[in-house]
């Protein structure tokens, strides 16, 4: 339509604003560029009504954040709201960009004075929905959107975000299968259910099942395990998680699993976790049998999308008087940002020891690995509620055991995220690693499928 207008009047301001829109809509970044820079050059001309020259300047922005360039919107919206500080529009965006960043509360201040500048704003008070979701304001969040609703439910933006919290708002079953096979020796697969039921929107039930078959040198073990647990939002800023777990095969082997984290800040976040009954070991302890008590503690520092870093420790005692000790510290950067393809590097160091080294599987004094990743992400295809990406990720790094000489060590893995709507998201991936246990080089391979439906 716009371009049958266009063939006609070449000149048409707004039907070549709107044909800007649907490029940016359906993603053709490259078609959207070269319509902005024609629009750009008619900014001046006089005959252009003051509000969509506003309107225009305003979309430039927006267009940058929808295709990720986020570092790039910030700036672009502060630079025209320094010379206009009481657009609302600008303000409105800049806050939206601030949420996509990753940074709800700055998004909020933002938002609500846009919204004090502008009260009938639509998209000041959908960013404010947002932006209460994401702070833990849910009860807040869904008011706020079901009156928006009633007043703008033909506004697509509007309908997206309300579609999202009922979506949230569902019961949503998770569906996991894995495999780990080491060449030669040892080998893992598991399946796992977990059933979710939001009882407020601040309480959330769930059950899951989870089945293991382990093998070491021919010996099998196997795991059955049905839970019970509840997610609550204690504070906006404090999540606490609460499990129990069984054998639903013998009835024995009670464990019970807790997990807080806290968010003081759109930059910090911190957790620490507590499982009686846990099978998160390292891999040739797990399939020799070994069941475990675990703590963690974990902080983030996040700084924006472009890079965020962090400090884990765990303790695991086994149930063979043995304990492994872990550290993990890690920082990840993205390098390469552009619409469909961004590439992040993420460094890692990696410690452990472990108390005893006189047992049936493989238990050094210590390891000590530092690692590089490199994460390479395309966007193949996103539009409305479906979306397709993938993801390749490649690591490499020297590796060294207590007692043994440094040894190179690495792996691959090919992962693709396909949301079919918002009620249903498969993920799936494929991958090799080299290994290295008291000096012999291994290999394994693993994958994982996962399945979610909201329901």
């Amino acid at each position: 339509y716009y371009k049958t207008t266009l063939e006609k009047k070449p000149d048409d301001f707004k039907a070549t604003l709107d044909l800007f829109y649907t490029y940016q809509e359906i993603r053709d970044w490259d078609n959207a560029e070269r319509t902005w820079q024609k629009i750009k050059g008619w900014l001046d001309r006089p005959d252009i009504d003051e509000w969509d020259r506003l309107e225009t300047i305003a979309a430039r922005g927006w267009y940058l954040g929808y295709g990720d360039k986020l570092a790039e919107a910030q700036a672009y919206f502060k630079s025209y709201l320094d010379k206009a500080g009481s657009n609302a529009w600008l303000r409105a965006g800049l806050g939206h960009v601030y949420l996509w960043r990753g940074w709800p509360r700055l998004a909020l201040e933002e938002l609500k004075i846009a919204h004090t500048l502008d009260p009938k704003s639509v998209d000041a008070k959908n960013g404010i929905v947002l932006a209460l979701n994401d702070l833990n304001y849910k009860k807040e969040a869904r008011k706020l959107a079901d009156e928006l609703y009633k007043k703008h439910y033909k506004n697509k933006h509007v309908q997206d975000v309300y579609k999202d919290l009922k979506v949230e708002d569902m019961p949503a079953l998770w569906t996991d299968f894995a495999f780990i096979v080491e060449d030669p020796g040892a080998s893992e697969y598991w399946f796992s259910a977990k059933l979710t039921e939001p009882l407020t929107p601040l309480v959330r039930m769930y059950q899951e099942t989870h089945w293991k078959k382990a093998s070491y040198l021919g010996e099998e073990v196997y795991w059955r395990r049905l839970g019970l647990g509840a997610e609550w939002i204690v504070h906006p800023e404090l999540v606490w998680d609460q499990a129990v777990s069984f054998d639903y095969m013998e009835g024995g082997d009670f464990g019970y699993r807790s997990e807080f984290q806290w968010f003081p800040n759109d930059h910090l976040r911190m957790a620490l976790l507590y499982n009686s009954f846990s099978l998160d070991i390292p891999f040739r302890a797990r399939v020799t049998g070994v069941e475990a008590q675990t703590g963690k503690i974990g902080l983030i520092y996040y700084e924006s999308d472009l890079r965020h870093m962090g400090l884990w420790a765990t303790i695991n005692w086994y149930d063979d008087d043995n304990t492994n000790y872990n550290w993990r510290a890690f920082f990840d950067q993205k390098l390469v940002n552009t619409s469909n393809f961004k590439i992040r590097c993420q460094m890692n160091v990696w410690y452990a020891r472990n108390e005893k080294t006189d047992v049936a599987y493989f238990s050094p004094h210590s390891e000590f690995n530092p690692s590089l990743t490199a994460i390479l992400q395309w966007t193949h295809y996103m539009r409305y509620e479906r979306a397709f990406k993938s993801n390749i990720y490649l690591t490499i790094g020297p590796y060294k055991q207590y007692g043994y000489d440094y040894y190179p060590i690495g792996g691959a893995t090919y992962e693709q995220l396909i949301d079919l709507s918002k009620k249903t998201a498969l993920i799936w991936n494929v991958s090799w690693h080299r290994r290295v246990y008291d000096g012999v080089q291994t290999d394994a391979w693993s994958g994982y499928v996962g399945l979610r439906k909201n329901f």
